[in-house]
């Protein structure tokens, strides 16, 4: 076999740090990686060794309809390499991506007994940058809830709300959405950032993917802009968030899309009935 092994588990609650330390889990729908690693200032004392990568971003779409945003940091540096289990693996929340400018976190005890809450099916995250530099441009993640809601949200490698407080570095920062919006058609299970690297600079910005109810996959507006290397690196231009741009395909109700990472606009979609179509632009 191949000798994968669990090097760290985390369980998700839905009430983290409340006060009566009450915790329910919850189910995860969906996981993704930021293409951002994350970029804090490693502090370096005489006992430890300033870690030899940045710590990874992974996203958690959870039941209790909360993003959760966690750092893993690669703790080997500090003790021996050739050892990998669980110690070697440091996982934390850093960041609440709330799915509306109005939900509460955590949410209220009264509201978390008696509202059934779906959560988000899909997660999509990629790098805004248009350039071939691997490591430039700030990271875009989205959202789908089962009902059509997209939440989007911009979010810089190097956070700008560090703190050595002890009663509250441990407590994730709240955000709220930067852009929100209800797609009616779509099926609520499949969504993609496009790369910008993929399409290149365009006056819509970043666009999305969303298979829809009627079997077509439509072409959509994040509303967040593309650096414009032209007007040092201006993201301002982009279409409104939610404007459906194009929509291609019928049949089936689509159920996954993929892009081909090195073909521009090659893309698949996997259909309820079994059918895989390929597209290409």
């Amino acid at each position: 076999m191949s000798g994968y092994r669990i090097i760290h588990r985390h369980e998700i609650t839905s009430i983290e740090g409340s006060e009566e330390g009450k915790t329910q889990q919850e189910p995860t729908w969906s996981v993704c990686f930021s293409p951002c690693n994350q970029t804090h200032a490693q502090k370096r004392n005489d006992n430890t060794k300033p870690s030899s990568s940045s710590p990874l971003r992974l996203l958690a779409s959870s039941a209790d309809g909360i993003i959760r945003a966690f750092r893993l940091t690669d703790k080997s540096s500090l003790v021996n390499k050739d050892i990998l289990d669980a110690s070697a693996l440091s996982m934390t929340v850093e960041q609440v991506l709330l799915p509306t400018s109005n939900t509460t976190y955590p949410r209220p005890k009264e509201e978390s007994d008696s509202r059934l809450t779906l959560g988000s099916a899909a997660l999509s995250s990629i790098r805004n940058y248009v350039g071939e530099d691997p490591k430039a441009g700030s990271e875009v993640s989205a959202s789908l809830r089962l009902d059509g809601y997209v939440s989007i949200w911009l979010r810089d490698e190097q956070p700008i709300y560090p703190s050595d407080d002890k009663d509250t570095k441990n407590i994730p920062h709240v955000v709220k959405p930067d852009h929100e919006f209800r797609i009616q058609n779509a099926t609520g299970t499949t969504l993609l950032l496009i790369p910008p690297q993929l399409t290149g600079y365009s006056k819509h910005g970043v666009v999305m993917m969303v298979g829809c109810l009627d079997g077509s996959v439509a072409f959509i507006s994040s509303g967040v802009g593309m650096p414009d290397t032209r007007k040092g690196n201006d993201t301002s231009k982009a279409s409104d968030p939610g404007t459906i741009l194009d929509t291609v395909g019928s049949g089936s109700c689509p159920m996954s899309i993929a892009v081909q990472p090195k073909e521009c606009l090659t893309f698949a979609v996997g259909r309820k009935d079994g059918t895989i179509d390929i597209f290409n632009s």
